[in-house]
C-alpha cells in the first residue's frame, strides 16, 4: 500500500512539473511572437510598407496619435500610413520593452524613436517618446496590435 501511495504521489508530482513547464513554454512562445510583431513593425516602417504594417493589426484596431482624434479600424490606420509614407520617409524604431500577458491579451510598453524625412527636400525631423500597445491573440494563434497610443517629443 505504501508503494502505491508513493507511486501516486510521484505521478502527481511529475504531472504538475510537466504542466508547469508546458505553461512556461507557452508563455515564452507568446512573448517571442509578440516581440516578432514589434520587429515586423520596425521592418514595415523601414520599407515604408503600409500594407505590411496593416497586416500586423487587429481588424478593429484603434490608433491614438498625439494631439489627434483616434483612428478606428485596420483600413483607416492603413490609410494613415499610406498618406504618411507618401509625403515622408518615416523610420520608426520601437524598442523592446516590458510585456505583460493576460490570456488572449497582452500589453507592451517601451520607448521609440522616429525619423521623418520629407521626400522632396530631405529635411529630417527626429522624435522620441513612449508607446503602449495592447495586442490580441487571434484565432490562428498569431498576435495582432489592437490598440496603440503614444506620446512624442521633437528632438530637432
Amino acid at each position: 500500500m505504501l508503494f502505491l501511495r508513493s507511486s501516486l504521489a510521484t505521478s502527481v508530482l511529475a504531472v504538475c512539473i510537466l504542466l508547469g513547464l508546458s505553461t512556461q513554454s507557452v508563455a515564452e512562445d507568446n512573448l517571442e511572437a509578440i516581440d516578432a510583431v514589434r520587429m515586423d513593425f520596425n521592418a514595415a516602417s523601414m520599407a515604408s510598407d503600409a500594407l505590411a504594417l496593416a497586416d500586423l493589426l487587429d481588424r478593429d484596431a484603434v490608433w491614438v496619435p498625439p494631439g489627434q482624434v483616434a483612428i478606428l479600424g485596420r483600413e483607416a490606420i492603413k490609410a494613415f500610413y499610406v498618406n504618411r509614407f507618401a509625403d515622408k520617409r518615416t523610420v520608426i524604431t520601437l524598442h523592446p520593452g516590458a510585456i505583460q500577458l493576460m490570456g488572449d491579451w497582452a500589453v507592451l510598453h517601451s520607448t521609440f524613436s522616429r525619423v521623418d524625412a520629407d521626400r522632396l527636400d530631405q529635411d529630417e525631423q527626429k522624435f522620441s517618446g513612449n508607446y503602449l500597445w495592447v495586442l490580441r491573440k487571434q484565432s490562428d494563434g498569431s498576435w495582432k496590435v489592437a490598440h496603440d497610443i503614444w506620446n512624442e517629443v521633437s528632438e530637432t
